[in-house]
């Protein structure tokens, strides 16, 4: 009897069993979970273009001008109706896989946004595209680039990167 009671201490209960199993499957369920596509990401803050742009680190060229943005006090910049362009240099952020330009954009007709053409809404609206920009490794500069071409017009209110990482699980 004596042996029983020791063979039957080892034993967990059917209830402790189930217990366990049932974490042991939530544990699981959580790390596939956790793993698939997760990322850590970054934002920039508002007015990126207020302060890469408040010295002369951004350039334009044709029609384009330097404005005020949304509020009097922000920067903008507008170009248009004749061939225009601005350029702004970005940097981004270290440890991250991948970094990805926003812009703040309306106007008429369409604008070459990182050198592929978008159709523009009189309404002000962020573009984000990988290829709106030239996307760039962790730490390397970046340029977000906005041009127009003749009869259309744009005006650029603020920018932002956009940094993501996946979370590798393996």
């Amino acid at each position: 009897m004596a042996d029983r009671r020791r063979w039957l201490a080892g034993v967990p209960s059917t209830r402790h069993a189930a217990r366990r199993a049932l974490l042991c499957a939530l544990v699981v369920a959580m790390s596939i979970l956790a793993c698939d596509g997760a990322h850590d990401t970054n934002r920039s803050e508002s007015r990126l273009l207020d302060e890469v742009c408040g010295g002369s680190n951004c350039t334009v060229s044709g029609s384009a001008r330097r404005t005020t943005g949304p509020t009097g006090d922000s920067i903008g910049f507008k170009a248009g109706p004749d061939p225009g362009s601005i350029s702004i240099p970005l940097s981004t952020p270290t440890g991250y896989d991948q970094n990805i330009v926003e812009v703040l954009v309306s106007g008429h007709g369409n604008a070459q946004i990182g050198g592929v053409s978008l159709a523009l809404s009189t309404e002000p609206h962020w573009i984000e595209a990988q290829t709106a920009a030239q996307s760039s490794s962790s730490g390397s500069p970046l340029v977000a680039s906005v041009a127009v071409t003749q009869g259309n017009d744009v005006s650029l209110y603020d920018v932002r990167v956009i940094s993501y990482h996946t979370i590798n699980c393996d």
